[in-house]
């Protein structure tokens, strides 16, 4: 049996799009893909993009009672040339994820979902 994770204040979201931001399945949170947006704004550069992106994802983990290091992977999506974006997304895992460095994807793609975003990170936690 599997559990919707919907934080206060993605309904809309969820309404308007047809999915949620987070599912368990057994003892795994899948948590969907999420933009570097505060309150639906998208923020400002790579850097404050990818930062926001791991904010949502630790509200996500946080409706479970789970925290970063429950994380076990990552996949990540980079408009234009990723390798543009490899030294700042490991940075920021370092930052967010000291010492637990999970199984990472980057994939680059040509456009998100939202226009001006430049990265979208999905995650796969454990809930025990």
């Amino acid at each position: 049996m599997s559990k919707a994770i919907i934080p206060a204040g993605t309904e809309k979201v969820v309404e308007a799009f047809h999915f949620v931001p987070g599912r368990t399945a057994g003892n795994l949170l899948f948590i969907s893909g999420q933009l570097g947006t505060h309150n639906r704004v998208l923020a400002d550069g790579l850097e404050a993009q990818i930062d926001a992106a791991f904010a949502n994802i630790a509200r996500i983990l946080a409706e479970v009672d789970r925290d970063m290091t429950a994380i076990v992977e990552i996949g990540s999506f980079h408009v234009g040339d990723v390798s543009q974006h490899v030294q700042a997304f490991a940075a920021a895992m370092k930052q967010h994820l000291p010492g637990h460095p999970p199984a990472w994807t980057a994939v680059g793609v040509t456009g998100l979902a939202m226009a001006g975003a430049l990265v979208e990170v999905k995650a796969v936690a454990t809930l025990g």
